[in-house]
C-alpha cells in the first residue's frame, strides 16, 4: 500500500454544510483553522454528521484552529458557518 501525501484545501463556507475530507482511517493529522477576517463562527463535526450550531465537535471563532496529530479521528469532516463567506483552511496526512 502506498503512502498516503498530504491533502490541503482553503474554502468558503455559509449556511450550507460542505464536507471538507471524507472518511480515511489512515489519517495520521487533521488541521482546520478558521480566517482571522472571519465574522461568524465555523461549526465542525468529525463523524460525517451534518454540522449546525447545536451540532458540533468544534466551534471555531475568526483565527482560531484545532490540530489533531495524536488520536485522529478517522471520520468524514464537514463544516458550516453561522454566517456567509466564512473563509477556512484545511490539511490532512
Amino acid at each position: 500500500m502506498g503512502v498516503k501525501t498530504k491533502d490541503s484545501k482553503c474554502d468558503v463556507v455559509g449556511a450550507a454544510a460542505v464536507e471538507v475530507f471524507a472518511s480515511y482511517g489512515d489519517r495520521l493529522r487533521l488541521t482546520i483553522q478558521a480566517d482571522s477576517q472571519n465574522t461568524g463562527l465555523i461549526y465542525v463535526t468529525l463523524d460525517g454528521s451534518t454540522p449546525s450550531s447545536t451540532n458540533y465537535n468544534y466551534e471555531l471563532t475568526a483565527g482560531s484552529a484545532f490540530v489533531f496529530d495524536r488520536a485522529v479521528p478517522s471520520g468524514a469532516v464537514k463544516v458550516i458557518g453561522s454566517l456567509a463567506s466564512q473563509r477556512y483552511s484545511a490539511e490532512q496526512g
